[in-house]
C-alpha cells in the first residue's frame, strides 16, 4: 500500500480532523501522501472531491461501520449505495465492508428484520439488485467456524453493464440454420 493513492473519508468534522494528525504522523510511509477529504453520501461535490481524477474510480474501497441501523436500509442506504455507484468503476473496483449481523429496523415501520444471512440485509439485497456482486469472504482458516455474531467482510464488486442485444435481421428464422431461404 506503500506506494498507493489513498483517500481517507468521513461525513463528520470531527473525525476528519483525527484522519488528518493520522495521515500527516503517518505521511513518511507512503509514497504519496494520503488525502483526507470530507464525504457525505450522495452529496456531489463531496464524491467529485474525493476523486483521483475527474471521472476516475478507485480500485479499491474499504469501508468500516457504515453499515449498520437505519443505515442499512431506507435513506442511508440509498445514499451510500449512489455514492458506491458514483465511485466505483464497473467490473473494477472491490469494496470490502465489514458487516455483523444484527437486526435492522425495517423503514417506515417498527418492525425490525433479524437477518441470518448477508443477502437478507435490506442494503446488501438492493446493492445486488443494483448490479453489485455480493460475496461473503471467508476470514478465517480455523477449523472451528466463527460464531454468528462474528464481523463479516462483504466484497461488494459492481457489474460491468450488459452489452446492447444484437439488431434483429428480417430473415426468417430458418435462414440461419439451412443457408438462404428458397422462395419461387
Amino acid at each position: 500500500a506503500a506506494g498507493a493513492e489513498v483517500c481517507l473519508t468521513d461525513g463528520s468534522s470531527q473525525v476528519l480532523s483525527l484522519l488528518e494528525c493520522n495521515a500527516a504522523a503517518n505521511a513518511a510511509r507512503f509514497r504519496h501522501p494520503p488525502r483526507v477529504r470530507r464525504l457525505r453520501w450522495g452529496v456531489s461535490e463531496d464524491i467529485e472531491g474525493v476523486r483521483l481524477a475527474p471521472g476516475r474510480g478507485f480500485d479499491f474501497v474499504i469501508a468500516s461501520e457504515c453499515v449498520y441501523g437505519e443505515s442499512a436500509a431506507g435513506d442511508g442506504a440509498e445514499a451510500l449505495l449512489a455514492t458506491l455507484e458514483a465511485v466505483c468503476q464497473p467490473g473494477t473496483t472491490q469494496v470490502l465492508m465489514s458487516y455483523t449481523l444484527r437486526p435492522v429496523r425495517l423503514p417506515g415501520s417498527s418492525e425490525y428484520l433479524c437477518p441470518v444471512s448477508v443477502r437478507e440485509v435490506p442494503f446488501f439485497a438492493e446493492a445486488a439488485r443494483r448490479g453489485f456482486q455480493v460475496r461473503e469472504e471467508v476470514t478465517s482458516r480455523a477449523s472451528k467456524a466463527p460464531p454468528p455474531s462474528a464481523p463479516k467482510v462483504i466484497r461488494l464488486v459492481r457489474r460491468p453493464p450488459e452489452p446492447p442485444a444484437p439488431a434483429r435481421t428480417t430473415q426468417p428464422w430458418h435462414a440461419g440454420l439451412f443457408g438462404r431461404s428458397r422462395t419461387k
